[in-house]
């Protein structure tokens, strides 16, 4: 399977489609997300890996710590100066001595006893001398490795992110982060694990203790000690999410699918205009769907998928999301139309919105980022139009009633992975398919349509397609 261009291997025994490995995916991109946050974005529920913006890090730190060594091959340097200096002077000082002694006994032939063993006793003071600065300079050369080397490897085990190469953080004008979260935000944490039975948790590391907040499981701080990430999926929350969620000003992302949530979408969740991608998939949510939340312009991803909401409809001003990639709303109990504004929106890679209750007709999709559609299992007709999205990859609008000609991006056909377009009710192909190389296909399926023949033989053999002639 391949993510973004990525292929990820499955394990002996495990199938390359569904759900559960959708899920399985994701969980590769957790072990980069310990260690380098920022490189990892939650798309339709999965964790992506930017495997590119790893680079600036790589190449930060390799500079950094070619730097701590020439800084400290200086400092080693500096300290075998100053030992070579104190011993040439203490040696110096020595021989005058001794020249001294030597003068005042001139009359003797021979040097006395007592000159004999005020010399051995300085050529010991003198290795004691040694000795001595040689210690000296071992500790202050451990201390320069532990200040270099050991020092940064807490920090960095202490810190929830690493530092933006980018970011003068060393400047005079940075101020100081706060050494504590707000006490606010302790409080919204711990009304959330009260309220979803925290206790019976899989894993509650950190919780509730007198750790940092920022240290708890599942939570992410900025530099300034706030909290702005929650990741905790498929960890048995069960009940409701409190209106103090919306207390937490700096959050970022908020992931609690797969769990068993119910109740209502708090309001408060409306106020948090930080707030990037927000995932509900797969809980028990109901009542209505606030449309407060296409209101938060840095929204990148929104997943309120396979919840049990009260009829709602795509608000309009979900045209205020431009930088809107990923829409996830299936079997969520949608009605009404696609809007146009959604399908507006300049930057979408992925929309899913099968299994609910749309109809009218398929508005036409602007993005040419669009690369996943799934619209299955609802009563859209009219034409589909999709022949102008030229990075098309995944195709899902069965069990519609879309007709009139099937069409697809003929310059795209050779990587598609998944055309479903069964159930529907098409009369005929565009031609160009006809003399497209037969794609690899993960997924195909044609069948149940009012295709006139003739139709091109890949679809007749990989995608069940019949025709009939007329």
């Amino acid at each position: 399977m391949k993510i973004d261009g990525v292929e990820y291997k499955f394990k002996h025994g495990v199938k390359g489609n569904g759900d559960t490995n959708r899920r399985f995916v994701g969980y590769i991109a957790q072990q980069v997300e310990s260690i380098v946050p920022q490189a990892v974005q939650l798309i339709d529920g999965i964790l992506h890996v930017d495997y590119e913006s790893l680079i600036p890090y790589l190449s930060e730190s390799i500079k950094q710590n070619f730097k701590d060594l020439n800084n400290l091959q200086s400092k080693t340097d500096q300290i075998h100066r100053v030992v070579d200096m104190l011993y040439a002077e203490f040696i110096k000082k020595e021989q005058k001595k001794r020249n001294n002694s030597r003068n005042t006994t001139s009359g003797y032939a021979h040097i006395s006893r007592f000159d004999m063993i005020h010399d051995n006793r300085s050529r010991k003071n003198t290795l004691r001398w040694v000795v001595g600065l040689s210690i000296a300079a071992l500790f202050i050369v451990s201390t320069a490795i532990g200040f270099f080397f050991v020092v940064p490897y807490f920090q960095k085990s202490n810190s929830d992110a690493p530092n933006n190469p980018e970011s003068p953080q060393n400047s005079p004008s940075t101020p100081t982060p706060p050494s504590q979260p707000l006490p606010i935000e302790r409080a919204a944490l711990e009304e959330f694990y009260n309220a979803t039975h925290g206790a019976k948790w899989i894993p509650q590391e950190g919780w509730m203790t007198r750790q940092s907040i920022c240290q708890w499981q599942g939570i992410k701080c900025n530099q300034n000690k706030r909290v702005k990430s929650i990741v905790l999926g498929q960890v048995n929350l069960n009940g409701t999410i409190p209106e103090s969620i919306g207390n937490l000003e700096d959050l970022t992302n908020l992931f609690l699918s797969y769990n068993t949530l119910y109740g209502t979408i708090p309001l408060s969740i409306s106020k948090l205009k930080n707030l990037e991608y927000f995932s509900f998939e797969n809980n028990a949510l109901n009542g209505s769907v606030p449309s407060e939340l296409f209101s938060l312009s840095n929204l990148v991803g929104i997943n309120l998928g396979e919840n049990n909401f009260d009829p709602w409809q795509i608000p309009a001003t979900i045209s205020k999301l431009t930088k809107l990639r990923s829409f996830t709303a299936d079997s969520s109990n949608l009605v009404g139309t696609i809007p146009q504004e959604l399908a507006n929106l300049p930057n979408l890679v992925t929309v899913n919105l099968k299994d609910n209750h749309l109809h009218g007709t398929l508005p036409a999709f602007v993005s040419q980022k669009l690369d996943d559609l799934s619209i299955s299992s609802n009563r859209i007709s009219g034409p589909l139009l999709v022949n102008s999205l030229k990075s098309l990859q995944s195709l899902h609008v069965s069990g519609n009633e879309f007709s009139g000609e099937f069409t697809f991006p003929y310059d795209n056909i050779d990587s598609i992975t998944a055309l479903m377009i069964a159930d529907n009710q098409f009369t005929s192909i565009s031609t160009d398919l006809f003399n497209a190389s037969v794609p690899v296909l993960f997924y195909c399926s044609a069948a149940n349509n009012n295709f006139t023949c003739p139709i091109p033989d890949w679809m007749r053999e990989n995608c069940e397609a019949e025709c009939v002639s007329r």
